[in-house]
């Protein structure tokens, strides 16, 4: 009678335990699995943009136990490789033996985070994930460059910058310096706004001035995107190119004097390359240092008789960019 008593006590207790081993997870899903010795066939992926770093899992439980049901799994990021310095969390999906989860985060300017996945019981943690390690580095860029003028360039350039603020972007230029950097001897110009996609018309002249190359000769340039962030500063591709060679003028004279009008006339020759479509023009003044008057074509009335007036020849580009004659030529009105 006592042996019987006590086997009945064995196998209470053997399913007391049972029941126990069987208890739901937090949160619990409908579909039951094997409860797993390991995750295997883990594959993360990372995108950055301009509204943060988003991460996602996708996993397959492995091995084999008691049957339970799956309630919290959770993907996780954090500021340090222990997981205890928590920026984002959130639940993934587990059905049958996948694992599938993403997340979404801005960075607070730390250079590196850490990603876990965690599958746990109300009482332990049943299984992790490896910790995956996302570095944050200096933003990358793109450079683009057309629409190439006579002492100028249109520069287009996108901002990678793995989320983070940016706080600075704008191109670095030179004739010199085959890799220009903010911190060398470049001309570099700023331009506003935060955003990731940005374009510049940038004058780059200076750059010749400063290699004591004749910008009208087409120099050849270097120039380069750049973006500051608050991990540090990244720079685009170098992009090599010549401006266009400033278009000859000849044939410079004054004919057809009246008390009032006159004719400027001159010719203008383009380089073989230079497909830009131009305007002509020219300025003048009644002082040689005074010339400042634009008048578009070559037909200049209102003129007051018998009096002295200086020219000189300017043309412009598409955008309204132009160079002009330096000497003036005189003329003087009939009386």
């Amino acid at each position: 009678m006592r042996h019987t008593i006590h086997i009945l006590l064995i196998f209470a207790l053997s399913l007391l335990l049972a029941a126990c081993d069987n208890k739901e997870l937090v949160g619990a899903q409908s579909e039951d699995f094997a409860a797993p010795k390991y995750l295997a066939e883990q594959k993360w992926t990372v995108a950055s943009g301009e509204s943060g770093i988003r991460i996602t899992y996708s996993a397959e439980l492995k091995g084999g136990g008691k049957s339970v049901k799956p309630k919290s799994a959770e993907l996780i990021v954090a500021k340090n490789p222990d997981m205890t310095l928590i920026v984002a969390n959130t639940n993934v999906s587990v059905v049958g033996n996948k694992v599938n989860g993403a997340i979404g985060f801005v960075p607070g300017g730390e250079t590196a985070y850490y990603a876990q996945v965690v599958i746990g019981r109300s009482d332990y943690d049943l299984l992790v994930s490896e910790i995956r390690t996302i570095m944050i580095g200096a933003p990358t860029l793109t450079t683009e460059i057309s629409e190439i003028g006579w002492y100028t360039v249109k520069v287009t350039a996108v901002i990678n910058s793995g989320g983070l603020q940016i706080t600075e972007r704008g191109i670095v230029f030179s004739c010199t310096n085959t890799n220009p950097t903010l911190e060398g001897d470049s001309r570099y110009i700023k331009v506003s706004g935060t955003s990731s996609a940005f374009w510049v018309r940038a004058d780059v002249a200076d750059a010749a001035d400063d290699a004591g190359l004749n910008m009208s000769n087409a120099p050849t340039y270097y120039i380069r995107s750049y973006a500051k962030t608050s991990v540090g500063t990244g720079y685009g591709p170098v992009v090599t190119f010549s401006t266009l060679k400033w278009p000859a003028i000849s044939g410079e004279s004054v004919s057809d004097i009246t008390s009032t009008s006159a004719v400027y006339n001159y010719t203008v020759t383009k380089a073989a390359n230079d497909n830009q479509t131009i305007t002509e023009g020219f300025l003048y003044g009644t002082s040689a240092d005074n010339v400042n008057t634009y008048v578009e074509g070559h037909v200049l009335t209102g003129l007051t008789p018998n009096t002295t007036y200086y020219c000189r020849w300017c043309v412009y580009d598409p955008n309204g960019l132009g160079i002009d004659n330096g000497t003036p030529i005189s003329f003087k009105t009939l009386p």
